[in-house]
C-alpha cells in the first residue's frame, strides 16, 4: 500500500500553533463524538495526534495471530478487532525463528505472553484505566506451600537449569529439549501428568512447567492443585492489591513523563544512539482529565538507489501485484522508475529524538506517558485508513514505502 496522497477525508480547515514545534494542523470532521484527529506538519515534522474521550471508547492490547510468534500490520488487527484506531505497541524480535515475539514484558487479559526478568517501564491497561511504571511482574507457582519456580515464561531454552512455564499462546507443543522434565497442568491448575522429556503438547488452555532434570519435584504428583500468584514489583506501589491479574500490560521505552514533568528515565535512555537520533516515533499518554493521547511522528527513511538490492528490487515488483503480461513486458527504464519512486524520500519528513517526543506530549497536556515501538513499525489506524507514511527502516525494507507488520497493537473499541 503506497501513502503518495493524504486520505480524501482530511479537511484543511484549522490552524493550530503547538508551542515547541510551532506546527500547522489538520483536522478530520468526520469522527464520531469522543475522537479528535489533528496532524501537523510544518519545520520537517510531520506528527499526528489523536485524543481519545475513555467514556466513549476503551482500549485494547491485541498480538498478532493471538500467539507469542507472528506479526501481523496495524490495520489487520484494527479490522479483525472491529476498531476504530489502533497504534502498533510494544517492541518485539525480528527474524531468526523467533519473528514476532515479544522483546519485553507482554500480558494480555492476564494471559502471560512474555515476561522480563527486569524492571521495565510498563504501560497497564484494563477496561477503565491506564497506569504507566517502572517495575516488573512476577509470576510465582507453588504447590502445597512450596514455591517451584518459573524462571521465565515462553521461552526457548538458553540456560539448561531454566524452570519455564509454557501456556497455549507460545505453541502445540513446549518445543524444548529431550532431556527436560516436563508437568502438564489443565486449565484449573491441576496436574495431570509428569513426563520424563521434552517437547510435550500443552493441555488445552493449560500449562506445561519445564524442568531441568537436576531439579527434584517432590511435592509434584497428578492431582496436586497448583497456585498461581502475579505480583507486580515497582517502587511507586504501596497498595498490594493495585494490580488487577486480568489487565493486559506491555513494556516500552522509556517513560516518558511522570506527574506532568519529563522523565528521569529519559537522560538515560537518550544515551543510546537510537534514542538519541530523530526517528520515526510512537507513544501513548492520557491527561488530568483522564483523555488518552497517541502520537506519531513520521520519519521518511531513505535507501540511496546504487546500494538497492537485489532481493529489495524483486519485493517492490512483487508488491506491485503485476499481471504475467506486465511483468513479461516490464522493460528497465520502467523498472528504474519504478524503484526511484518507492524509494524516494517524498516530503522528506524528519523525526523526534526522545526528548523532543516527551514536549511534544507535554505540549498536550499530559501527566503521564510512555513511548512504544517505533522507527519502522510507526503506524497509526483511523477511520479505515493508515494516516501516517510509512517507510521501513534499517531493520526491514530502508526506504521502502511499506507498512511493517508488528507484534502487538493498542486498538481502540467503542464502548457498548
Amino acid at each position: 500500500m503506497l501513502f503518495k496522497n493524504v486520505p480524501i477525508f482530511i479537511l484543511f480547515n484549522l490552524l493550530i500553533i503547538l508551542p515547541s514545534l510551532s506546527l500547522a494542523a489538520t483536522t478530520i470532521s468526520t469522527l464520531p463524538p469522543g475522537l479528535t484527529y489533528e496532524s501537523r506538519k510544518t519545520n520537517n515534522h510531520v506528527i499526528h495526534i489523536l485524543i481519545i474521550d475513555p467514556t466513549k471508547y476503551r482500549l485494547r492490547l491485541v498480538k498478532a495471530h493471538s500467539s507469542v510468534f507472528g506479526r501481523e500490520t496495524v490495520p489487520v488487527t484494527a479490522i479483525r478487532t472491529g476498531a476504530i484506531a489502533a497504534i502498533n505497541a510494544g517492541f518485539f524480535e525480528i527474524g531468526h525463528g523467533e519473528d514476532g515475539r515479544p522483546s519485553g514484558t507482554l500480558v494480555i487479559d492476564g494471559e502471560p505472553l512474555s515476561l522480563a526478568r527486569r524492571d521495565q517501564d510498563l504501560l497497564l491497561l484494563d477496561d477503565k484505566k491506564l497506569n504507566i511504571l517502572n517495575g516488573r511482574l512476577k509470576l510465582s507457582v507453588s504447590a502445597e506451600g512450596q514455591s517451584i519456580g518459573p524462571d521465565t515464561v515462553n521461552r526457548f531454552i538458553t540456560n539448561g537449569e531454566d524452570v519455564v512455564l509454557y501456556n497455549h499462546l507460545w505453541a502445540r507443543s513446549t518445543l524444548t529439549p529431550h532431556e527436560r522434565r516436563e508437568v502438564l497442568i489443565d486449565r484449573s491448575g491441576t496436574v495431570l501428568e509428569i513426563v520424563e522429556h521434552g517437547d510435550n503438547s500443552i493441555p488445552e488452555l493449560g500449562w506445561v512447567l519445564s524442568f531441568p532434570r537436576s531439579k527434584p519435584l517432590v511435592s509434584l504428583k497428578p492431582g496436586v492443585k497448583l497456585k498461581f500468584d502475579f505480583q507486580l514489583i515497582s517502587a511507586k506501589i504501596k497498595d498490594k492489591n493495585f494490580y488487577d491479574p486480568k489487565e493486559s500490560i506491555v513494556a516500552g521505552i522509556p517513560t516518558l513523563l511522570e506527574d506532568g514533568r519529563l522523565s528521569s528515565h529519559l537522560a538515560i535512555s537518550s544515551e543510546n544512539g537510537s534514542f538519541a537520533q530523530p526517528h520515526a516515533r510512537s507513544a501513548i499518554g492520557f491527561r488530568k482529565d483522564g483523555h488518552i493521547v497517541m502520537v506519531l511522528a513520521e520519519h521518511h527513511y531513505t535507501q540511496e538507489f546504487g546500494k538497492i538490492t537485489l532481493k529489495e528490487a524483486q519485493s517492490v515488483i512483487q508488491s506491485k501485484n503485476l499481471s504475467k503480461e506486465e511483468y513479461a513486458s516490464l522493460t528497465l527504464p520502467t523498472l528504474v522508475s519504478t524503484l526511484q519512486n518507492e524509494f524516494s524520500k517524498q516530503s522528506g519528513a524528519v523525526g523526534l529524538t526522545l526528548v523532543e517526543l516527551a514536549n511534544v506530549m507535554l505540549d498536550l497536556k499530559c501527566i503521564q506517558a510512555i513511548n512504544l515501538d517505533g522507527e519502522g513499525s510507526s503506524t497509526l489506524f483511523l477511520n479505515g485508513e493508515v494516516v501516517n507514511a510509512a517507510f521501513g527502516d534499517q531493520d526491514e525494507a530502508l526506504g521502502q514505502q511499506i507498512l511493517r507488520p508488528v507484534s502487538n497493537s493498542l486498538v481502540v473499541l467503542k464502548r457498548d
